[in-house]
């Protein structure tokens, strides 16, 4: 827009900045599940059990997607360090050193506890 286009005019006028689409991946998989189950269905009502299987084999393929994308999943290695002869050490260690103080001790003790339960969030 040149100088005899008024300035207001011009900002009325502008193009507007391009839109980028931006891929949903939870929901592209759960539409890409929808389609996967539309097919077995379809491949079970026909008899073709071949294309029921591979469709099975999709659909396993994207629950484990999905629970690694939920962090219900994973391929890590997980460690159990309560059960570690070095952590047993220290606990042992802890509470020990811990006699002359009772109050303390039981609180660790509490504390322990919650940490073999699967509670070592709270404070």
């Amino acid at each position: 827009m040149g100088k005899c286009v008024p300035k207001k005019v011009a900002e009325w006028v502008k193009p507007e900045a391009a839109k980028e689409e931006t891929l949903n991946v939870v929901n592209a998989l759960l539409e890409s599940r929808e389609r996967i189950l539309s097919i077995y269905d379809d491949a079970r009502q026909t008899g073709d059990m071949r294309a029921a299987i591979q469709a099975l084999q999709c659909e396993v393929s994207q629950l484990s997607l999905m629970g690694k994308l939920s962090g219900q999943f994973s391929d890590g290695a997980q460690v159990n360090i309560l059960m570690n002869p070095e952590f047993v050490k220290l606990k042992q260690m802890l509470i020990k050193t811990l006699e002359p103080y009772p109050e303390a001790r039981v609180r660790l003790s509490e504390r322990l506890m919650e940490m073999n339960e699967g509670d070592g969030n709270k404070s």
